[in-house]
């Protein structure tokens, strides 16, 4: 197995936090959602779901494309 930079590893390490810190900046403002968009807290609550799937779905596909062509051509 190939050993990584970490030129390599800081953009991967990144791209993954993204996805984490963006979950942890939205679960907070959910009250405020609510109230703004004038809907219950289930509805805004739903968006969560409808972002954990989109995440999960995304990096199976990108997954897949990185085990095809490569790393460094995906990046």
């Amino acid at each position: 197995m190939q050993k990584l930079s970490p030129l390599q590893i800081i953009p991967l390490a990144a791209l993954t936090a993204i996805g984490m810190l963006a979950i942890d900046l939205y679960l907070p403002a959910l009250p405020y959602l609510a109230e703004e968009l004038n809907t219950g807290l289930a509805t805004i609550q739903g968006t969560i779901s409808v972002y954990m799937i989109a995440l999960a779905l995304s990096q199976l596909v990108w997954g897949a494309i990185a085990d095809k062509l490569g790393m460094p051509v995906t990046l």
